[in-house]
């Protein structure tokens, strides 16, 4: 039997930890430095939530928290999947905190090369979590940190990108501002076709229609065209999310009766 990781365990410990506590403070104190939102406001992208959405980071780090604590308790020593996700988790909380610090002195060139690392290391925290809970039958509660994650870090990278073409006095190639916001929703609901589709998963399709929905709400008086899209993705990611939800439960309640049977 594979020895569990003790170091790789405790810095992934010390990594969310550092990020939540730091990352909180930072929005109550400022420090100095505009917020996250007082930034993203100096560009006209449309592509950009309603201040509601970010909410969700509550979640996303609450879910950490008890990842966290979860993968550093003696009964999970002998679990060598949480020593396969130390790495992404790691390099998710410290860049996510470090991104924070860069967008916040408008460095956003920068903030997109750190987001699209954060990217790499949510595909890598989820697709590892899927293999251990369909191939090694851990707990499907990994689905929670790292479905919400790379749900959210998706609709962030390309918000992200699409503002930095902004800053940049990019003209959209002949194509008008609102015709590019409605292309980047149509990635986010195939994103979220693919994921719901390919690996029955419920929860990155509904932060896709939580995000969508802050986005119809942020564009409502704004740009009308816009937010009907933002409408219309938001209700396809919910259904979506039904869809695989029922998928998991009817394959759920089929290995239950094998099992009964066996």
């Amino acid at each position: 039997m594979k020895t569990p990781n003790t170091i790789l365990r405790w810095t992934t410990f010390l990594a969310v930890l550092i990020n939540v506590v730091v990352s909180s403070s930072m929005e109550r104190l400022g420090l100095g430095q505009p917020t996250v939102a007082q930034v993203t406001r100096r560009y006209d992208n449309l592509f950009v939530p309603a201040g509601y959405a970010f909410a969700i980071w509550g979640l996303i780090y609450a879910s950490f928290v008890i990842y966290a604590i979860v993968q550093i308790m003696p009964r999970q020593k002998d679990k060598t999947l949480y020593d396969h996700l130390a790495v992404p988790v790691i390099l998710i909380n410290l860049l996510g905190l470090l991104w924070q610090i860069v967008f916040r002195y408008d460095l956003i060139l920068l903030s997109v090369g750190i987001i699209l690392i954060m990217l790499v290391s949510g595909i890598l925290f989820f697709l590892r979590s899927q293999l251990g809970i369909w191939a090694q039958h851990h707990s499907k509660w990994l689905m929670v940190p790292s479905s919400i994650f790379l749900g959210w870090i998706s609709v962030a990278t390309i918000a992200n990108i699409s503002l930095w073409l902004e800053s940049i006095g990019w003209d959209g190639a002949g194509i008008s501002d609102a015709s590019w916001a409605k292309v980047l929703l149509g990635i986010t609901i195939l994103l979220s076709l693919y994921i719901s589709i390919r690996f029955r998963d419920y929860l990155y399709p509904a932060v896709v229609a939580w995000a969508s929905y802050a986005i119809f709400v942020a564009l409502q008086n704004r740009e009308e065209a816009v937010a009907q899209t933002a409408m219309y993705v938001a209700i396809t990611a919910i259904i979506l999310t039904i869809i695989a939800a029922a998928r998991n439960a009817r394959i759920g309640l089929r290995h239950h009766r094998t099992k009964s049977l066996s």
